[in-house]
């Protein structure tokens, strides 16, 4: 079918807005190309405005706009043709942090008065954990995986999903596996961690692998734990802060800790892991492997 058949609602990176054309016009566009009759229209557009809160910006043009309110009218014009699915393809990426944040609520709140089928393209990880139902995550124009947001974040297939998903991003620690039976241990430098391998594993002895664990899973413990580092860095974020630990590999150890921890640059620490949150991948492959 010829595009303007297909009964899909574009909204475009650039806006793409009529520059000389004002926001009523604008938006009143794509029905007049398809011949409604002008009452329609103005009645349809008015509406739309209304729903997009636009209704003052009518009789300006695009150059007079603030990005939030251009962004606005451009989901106003797709919105107002009523179409069976919208195509969405990095609509706030031009916005600052604040207003993508606000976006993303209206976005939410639009979905879920239309009730219709949203695809929705973006670089930014959050933005598809916050706003999205389902999730299709592409690398080279291959689907890597497809599920829901926690599912995907939890479970990833590959380093890949594993590391696009959680900020910050997932640790990995590259070594092999040495195993005893059912018991598998993984050992870099002093880094150390024991898992139970079941059925497989005496399979995985020698196995090249990276062992991914996300910050959250990294605890600063009394004593004991998998390894003794040295934090080399920290970020405070306000409720709470980044602590990146030296444990004597080539990467370095990111965690999360309350702002009150106290920990500073140089102190001594013992760290471990939560084991539910430890994951393995094939060092060649980079696929996980599930024990």
């Amino acid at each position: 079918m010829e595009p303007g058949e297909r009964d899909l609602g574009m909204v475009f990176q650039s806006l793409a807005l009529f520059p000389h054309m004002s926001v009523f016009n604008n938006i009143a566009f794509g029905l007049r190309i398809k011949k409604v009759r002008e009452s329609e229209v103005r009645e349809r557009v008015r509406g739309v405005a209304e729903t997009m809160k636009v209704s003052s910006l009518l009789l300006k043009r695009p150059g007079q706009l603030s990005g939030g309110e251009a962004q606005r009218v451009a989901l106003a014009r797709t919105v107002v043709n009523n179409p069976s699915a919208f195509l969405m393809d990095e609509p706030l990426s031009s916005l600052d942090a604040k207003l993508r944040v606000e976006m993303r609520t209206e976005l939410k709140r639009l979905h879920s008065t239309l009730g219709t089928t949203f695809i929705y393209v973006t670089h930014d990880q959050a933005e598809a954990m916050t706003m999205a139902n389902r999730i299709m995550v592409m690398k080279d124009g291959r689907i890597q995986q497809v599920g829901d947001p926690l599912s995907i974040y939890n479970n990833p297939r590959n380093m890949f999903v594993a590391g696009f998903f959680g900020v910050p991003s997932m640790n990995f620690i590259h070594g092999h596996l040495e195993a005893q039976g059912g018991t598998v241990r993984f050992k870099v430098n002093n880094l150390m961690c024991t898992l139970e391998g079941g059925d497989m594993g005496s399979a995985l002895d020698g196995r090249a692998v990276s062992v991914g664990v996300r910050p959250e899973n990294i605890q600063l413990v009394g004593s004991g734990g998998v390894s003794v580092g040295t934090v080399n860095l920290i970020e405070p974020l306000g409720d709470e802060t980044l602590v990146f630990i030296d444990y004597g590999g080539d990467e370095t150890l990111i965690t999360k800790v309350e702002a009150s921890h106290g920990v500073r640059p140089g102190d001594r620490v013992n760290i471990d892991f939560t084991r539910e949150g430890v994951l393995l991948f094939d060092g060649d492959t980079e696929e996980r492997i599930v024990l």
